[in-house]
């Protein structure tokens, strides 16, 4: 589909952006300079100019509205930003953030109080934000595993990402009363974070431990949970388009090793075998970013025409990644198998991806269930 303007100039400047500050080789050298990156008890920090200067350009808030300090730009532009960090694999907070700022635009609609804007501001002013909550059935995060009790934090929830750098943590927890969604700073008394190893070495993750700790309350009962169920399409739409840009980059150095790369003194380009795969890893790459555009444009509109493209996007954009992913790595042959090669860094991010917030199968089943459970307009008209 034909992206707007606006989006496209905010994904061709960061792309610019990025390529000047991680160069082929930056972020290998960075990241996974050696096997025993992987073995190390804890990953590296990320490079905090990087978060500096995105930040700087209000990226992170590019999709909150103009009242909340965001930059008030479209959806699509935020879903092009989540793009151009995939094609990237930028090591940085800002993916996570901008799932945040999905959650707190939806906050900050369903409410004219403070405490709903007021992780928008947060957001705005350039804090590395990430949601805390377990993980369901389908892998996105819910309230079945932090607790409130009297307004204190309980319970812990894993893989939380990015959060070794979260400057806010927002939790899903459930109270008595109902649903709770808090703001938790990272110093506050009770909020311990361990770092946990992913394969996936463009990113961090931890477990957050909440032991009493507190936070300013956002939203609560009705409000909190049709917020969270519309912030959802959010989440997965933005993780396909990281998906779909770590895609592109293996489906572009795919090919172009391809073009130089020879067997039998004639690059193996021209073979009509390697030329199916990677037709099928365009193919597979092109239907994901089409649908990954067309829900970033129901964003925001009717929650359930929102949750049918969302779980769509999602569910291709994970099958781009298993081809994408597998295919770059043989058609690179012997090389493609080392860690010298940058190739298992976009291959493990686009895996990463496939699996996180549900992976195809799960979004596929939920689909069903919802196109199974929609009234039928013939019925109800007779």
């Amino acid at each position: 589909m034909r992206l707007e303007r606006e989006a496209v100039l905010v994904r061709d400047e960061l792309c610019r952006l990025l390529a000047r500050r991680l160069p082929r080789g930056a972020v290998r050298a960075a990241r996974a300079a050696d096997p025993s990156a992987q073995e190390g008890a804890a990953a590296a920090p990320y490079d905090p100019s990087l978060w500096r200067e995105l930040s700087s350009l209000g990226l992170a808030g590019a999709a909150l509205p103009e009242r909340d300090g965001g930059a008030g730009l479209s959806p699509s532009a935020a879903v092009a930003i989540a793009e151009a960090l995939g094609r990237a694999a930028a090591p940085c907070s800002l993916l996570s953030t901008l799932v945040s700022g999905g959650l707190a635009r939806e906050l900050s609609a369903r409410s004219d109080g403070e405490p709903a804007r007021a992780l928008a501001r947060r957001i705005a002013g350039g804090a590395a934000v990430t949601i805390a909550g377990a993980s369901g059935a389908e892998g996105t995060p819910g309230f079945d595993a932090l607790s409130s009790r009297d307004g204190a934090l309980f319970g812990v929830a894993r893989f939380v990402a990015d959060a070794p750098e979260a400057d806010v943590l927002v939790a899903l927890a459930r109270a008595e009363d109902g649903p709770v969604i808090v703001a938790v700073e990272r110093d506050a008394p009770g909020l311990t974070i361990h770092e946990e190893r992913l394969t996936d070495l463009t990113r961090r993750a931890g477990a957050v431990h909440l032991d009493g700790a507190r936070g300013l309350v956002l939203a609560s009962g009705a409000v909190a949970l049709a917020a969270w169920a519309a912030a959802r399409p959010w989440v997965w739409t933005l993780a396909s388009a990281d998906v779909v840009g770590a895609c592109e980059w293996l489906l572009a150095t795919t090919v172009e090793h391809a073009k130089t790369r020879e067997q039998f003194g004639r690059p193996i380009g021209v073979y009509q075998a390697v030329k199916h795969q990677l037709v099928a890893m365009m193919s597979e790459l092109d239907l994901a970013r089409s649908l990954v555009y067309a829900a970033a444009a129901t964003l925001g509109t009717d929650p359930r025409d929102s949750e049918i493209a969302a779980r769509a996007a999602k569910a291709q954009a994970s099958e781009a990644a298993r081809l994408c992913a597998g295919r770059a790595v043989q058609l690179h042959g012997g090389i493609g198998f080392t860690w010298e090669c940058d190739v298992h860094l976009w291959a493990k991010r686009a895996i990463h991806g496939q699996l996180s917030y549900g992976d195809a199968a799960s979004h596929r089943r939920e689909l069903a269930r919802l196109w199974l459970d929609a009234p039928d307009p013939d019925r109800r008209a007779g």
